[in-house]
């Protein structure tokens, strides 16, 4: 695959690419596209959409997880110094097939949120039909590709074939950026990496113009050698890229650089206010529908809350680790989450079918530790659903819905 070095946007060759990619998914995939369910229509979405949350919603008695982080790939061209999945990016694995991340998808049924991640996304040829498989087998109300950004051309290539095949899909695509020029690139071990991240951001953004249902964001991980220039990097950002929404990450796990451990929590929580005033205004879009401001309101929420943990502060709410969230790595594997090194099983052993994994007993051991308290830290996406669901938080998340709804409406 061509590595790009920040060219001019070029339609013949993002057409190319977009071809190359279209032929490499219809060679290694037997299942095409058309014999999956059709995308569906509103109505479907809707029913699904509320299908999920109603799950999500059920305290109580754990069942099939409605969030998913899909690692992709364990490939990747950086290597980052906050990364916690070091030990694993570019070891040789079988990674998912297609056919397995379908039959994968079809046990889960609707969900809230599907995070594609990695290593790097950018890598797989077949990203487009895996974007694919999740519309149609699960109709997340929200899908995310985290992209490092390194290869502009083919990111804009996948982006823009996902949402040709799948009108109406919300998709998020948050491009990482950590700091400004060449401190980007040796946070991230990787030659040029800051041009061709914000090249990436700008594609995309003008795939935006012929997909208003595409969020363009970055994240910016705040951790112990960045946090000095993580504020200067998010108001560049805002004020050089025409982004929907800016997410900051605060550090978390066994870092590969040691030194990438213990970011400024001060620094993290005022990119996150920067982030939610934005919002509020409505500079930032966020997740644009009426649902979505939702979703914008949990984000809020959630970095207030990672900031109280840092702290020093207690669990406000119950880990959604092996209950609402399920982790699936590269080789199927299924982690308790990203910041444990145990696992539950592979998926693999179990036909694909990750719900039937919540019902091991290894898994409802691990559940009733997390219950006790055996860890605690402040990963956003195990935090999402329950904030969601906890009533002591709902009138926090009314405010900052109501703030973003009365602002984009004027």
């Amino acid at each position: 695959m061509k590595n790009t070095n920040g060219s001019k946007f070029d339609q013949d060759k993002s057409s190319k690419v977009l071809n190359d990619l279209k032929q490499a998914s219809e060679a290694d995939y037997s299942t095409s596209t058309a014999e999956l369910p059709p995308p569906g229509g509103r109505i479907s979405a809707i029913t699904s959409n509320l299908r999920a949350l109603g799950r999500m919603m059920q305290p109580g008695r754990p069942h099939r997880p409605v969030y998913l982080l899909l690692f992709v790939t364990n490939s990747c061209h950086a290597r980052c110094a906050h990364c916690f999945y070091w030990r694993e990016t570019n070891k040789p694995v079988q990674t998912l097939s297609l056919p397995e991340i379908d039959s994968l998808c079809a046990s889960l049924g609707p969900m809230v949120q599907v995070t594609l991640t990695g290593g790097s996304p950018e890598l797989r040829d077949d990203l487009p039909q895996i974007v694919n498989i999740v519309r149609r087998r699960c109709h997340p109300l929200n899908l995310t590709i985290c992209y490092t950004g390194d290869l502009p051309e083919v990111i804009e290539a996948q982006v823009r074939e996902s949402l040709e095949a799948n009108p109406g899909l919300k998709l998020a695509v948050n491009i990482s950026l950590d700091g400004l020029g060449s401190d980007h690139d040796r946070y991230r071990r990787r030659k040029g990496l800051f041009d061709r991240a914000v090249e990436s951001v700008k594609r995309l953004t003008q795939v935006r113009d012929d997909y208003p249902n595409l969020c363009v964001g970055c994240g910016i991980c705040v951790h112990g050698l960045n946090s000095d220039g993580a504020i200067a990097t998010a108001r560049w950002a805002m004020e050089n890229l025409s982004l929907d929404n800016l997410s900051p990450v605060l550090v978390r796990g066994d870092t590969y650089d040691q030194d990438a451990r213990n970011g400024d929590v001060e620094a993290f929580l005022e990119i996150a206010n920067f982030t939610r005033d934005r919002l509020h205004s409505g500079e930032f879009r966020g997740y644009s529908t009426a649902t979505h401001r939702l979703i914008n309101a949990k984000d809020i929420v959630q970095k207030e809350m990672i900031a109280e943990i840092a702290r020093g502060g207690s669990m406000p709410v119950v880990c959604s680790a092996l209950h609402d969230t399920a982790v699936v790595y590269a080789d199927g594997s299924v982690p308790i989450c990203e910041m444990r090194d145990e696992t539950i099983g592979n998926v693999r052993d179990y036909n694909m079918d990750l719900g039937a994994m919540w019902t091991l007993p290894e898994a409802y051991e691990k559940r009733r530790g997390i219950l006790r308290g055996e860890c605690s830290c402040w990963h956003h996406c195990f935090l999402s659903t329950p904030i969601v669901r906890e009533p002591r938080l709902w009138k926090r998340l009314a405010r900052h819905a109501f703030f973003s709804a009365r602002k984009q409406s004027i």
